[in-house]
């Protein structure tokens, strides 16, 4: 019994060290433009990945398509399809720029036991008028 306390103490100690590892790893954040850790990311922060980076936190891709590997979150290897949602690439510098003419707010409901179902939306706004798109999937 002492030994399978001690192999568990070691497992313990080998996570906690590669935990802080990740937790240290830098990310770019742009607005405002600075390098974070991905400790620190927060709620709304907009980021930018480069091929090979993990991504930090449960996000949303605002251009472009990628595969992402869920194995922290359920242990499946198998990499997933991800894509932005239509609307925001085609509106990607109107959004992300020095002088948005768009402000981008991102509304969830609570989080589900389904860890591959979202009910969410985003609500594009400019000059007084609101656009909002479902971003609900299962």
């Amino acid at each position: 019994m002492l030994l399978g306390i001690i192999r568990e103490l070691f497992v313990e100690i080998a996570r906690w060290k590669e935990d802080e590892i990740i937790d240290n790893r830098e990310v770019k954040a742009l607005f405002p433009t600075r390098t974070i850790t991905q400790e620190f990311v927060t709620v709304g922060d907009v980021i930018s990945l480069q091929h090979g980076d993990r991504v930090p936190a449960d996000c949303i891709l605002l251009e472009g398509e990628t595969f992402t590997s869920s194995t922290l979150l359920d242990g499946e290897r198998n990499f997933k399809p991800k894509k932005a949602p239509l609307f925001v690439s085609q509106n990607f510098e109107k959004i992300f720029c020095d002088n948005p003419t768009y402000k981008l707010q991102v509304e969830s409901l609570p989080a589900e036991k389904n860890l591959f179902k979202f009910e969410g939306r985003i609500v594009l706004s400019s000059d007084g008028t609101e656009e909002i798109f479902s971003l609900s999937f299962d």
